[in-house]
């Protein structure tokens, strides 16, 4: 494929793919920023940022990650979005 013709001939990855990866890390910093508020409030006297912990186990992120892709799809899943890119 010549360069710079990404957008011309792999439409999907320019207009779908780059949206939807978006939205999971979107999705992913919202939950991280959610779980650091819970942190915060949990030690409201001393508001030591040090002792704020974000989960990283396997199960944790599993959970999430369900969440995400589930934000990520009603993000994608439109049809007037879809017919635009294929537009492109």
């Amino acid at each position: 494929m010549p360069g710079g013709c990404t957008g011309l001939w792999q439409m999907c990855d320019v207009g779908i793919q780059r949206v939807f990866k978006h939205a999971i890390r979107q999705a992913a910093q919202a939950d991280m920023i959610a779980e650091a508020l819970l942190g915060l409030e949990k030690d409201v006297v001393s508001k030591n940022i040090s002792a704020i912990h974000l989960s990283k186990s396997l199960p944790v992120i599993q959970n999430w990650s369900v969440r995400w892709l589930n934000k990520t799809y009603h993000t994608v899943n439109n049809p007037v979005f879809v017919k635009k890119v294929c537009m492109l």
